[in-house]
């Protein structure tokens, strides 16, 4: 798979986007059809609290997410909520997106989690 490129810091209230290609175990990109499953989990690192309701969601061309047909490019559109703080007191948190697949009749499975902080934008 490829670098994300969700940027290392976000700030809160934003939507921003995620992108990576999912590629099988020679590096080459996974097709659409050979895709059995494809979810994203968002949680915040610290605490473990699930973010949006994205626990073990689809994602595969549902709830945000878009996956090319032949590229094997995963696009997921964060919404609003998505870059909500959990803890207020807090100015920066980290959080994680927890993305898995499985392809190849669920026979093969991969899985990326990328992590980025979520920067309070209020006033100090």
């Amino acid at each position: 798979m490829s670098q994300d490129t969700l940027t290392t810091v976000v700030e809160e209230g934003t939507t921003p986007i995620f992108t990576v290609t999912l590629q099988d175990q020679t590096s080459a990109p996974i097709p659409l059809v050979a895709l059995t499953t494809l979810t994203l989990t968002s949680y915040d690192v610290k605490t473990g609290t699930i973010i949006n309701g994205r626990n073990a969601q689809s994602v595969l061309n549902a709830n945000n997410g878009t996956y090319h047909a032949t590229s094997g490019l995963f696009t997921w559109a964060l919404q609003i909520a998505d870059t909500a703080r959990i803890t207020a007191a807090t100015r920066i948190e980290e959080h994680a997106a927890l993305l898995q697949w499985s392809w190849d009749s669920g026979t093969k499975v991969g899985i990326d989690v990328t992590q980025y902080f979520v920067r309070d934008i209020g006033p100090t």
